[in-house]
């Protein structure tokens, strides 16, 4: 990470990063603090809160010049001080699902600012208020893709299905159908592609940049399968 404390240094700081050939900006705006994230468990030392985060200023610095070199911004945002701040500067894409409990206000802006949602549910999943908010996105529309931490060693090669299995629970409302089932592979393949602006990745078309996997068994009634290939 690059600490910048002026509008003058964050300018100079996403020009360097995107001559040097960066695809998007990712900023953290986490104050820290939120109740079941991974430095408040397993018996370590609670960190002093909150963490110093950039100002609204320099945030609005980062997206005004990311954007006018053509790069997303994407956030780190934990609860409502950094999403607030992350939504009035315009950014593109939140990297997770904020852990500590979000305001029905903030989720509909999330979903009317068109800003896309990365789930990391599973990695996620000690967090007190991640499902609520998932949920809560679910409902308004908002637009989520599957997304999961595969530096973490509990985390499988490939298509983790505890994630599938969590954001369907969590984005389908008070019943799931196979309309359902569809829209969460869909959100882990060709939605995925989408976000990341790869045309016809993720899609069964001719000439798509696309690997194959094969299982054994039907995914759409198992998601588990999906993570050791074969």
């Amino acid at each position: 990470g690059i600490a910048v404390s002026s509008v003058t240094e964050a300018e100079s700081v996403v020009q360097k990063l995107v001559t040097g050939g960066a695809s998007a900006i990712v900023i953290s705006l986490e104050p820290g603090g939120e109740p079941g994230r991974h430095w408040m468990t397993h018996g370590n030392p609670i960190p002093d809160t909150p963490w110093p985060i950039l100002s609204a200023e320099i945030t609005q610095t980062i997206v005004t010049k990311a954007h006018a070199l053509g790069k997303r911004v994407m956030a780190f945002v934990g609860e409502e001080t950094g999403l607030t701040r992350a939504l009035d500067a315009n950014v593109d894409e939140l990297v997770h699902i904020p852990c500590a409990e979000i305001s029905d206000e903030l989720l509909q802006r999330v979903a009317d600012n068109g800003v896309t949602v990365v789930t990391t549910l599973d990695t996620h999943s000690t967090c007190e208020h991640i499902f609520a908010n998932a949920a809560g996105l679910g409902m308004k529309g908002a637009q989520v893709v599957y997304g999961s931490e595969i530096a973490h060693d509990d985390v499988p090669w490939g298509i983790n299905g505890q994630e599938l299995h969590t954001m369907l629970q969590a984005l389908s409302g008070e019943s799931i159908d196979f309309t359902d089932v569809v829209n969460i592979l869909k959100a882990a393949t060709s939605k995925s592609a989408e976000d990341l602006g790869i045309p016809g990745l993720g899609t069964l078309t001719a000439d798509a940049p696309a690997d194959l996997i094969a299982v054994r068994g039907n995914p759409f009634e198992k998601f588990k399968i999906l993570e050791y290939p074969d």
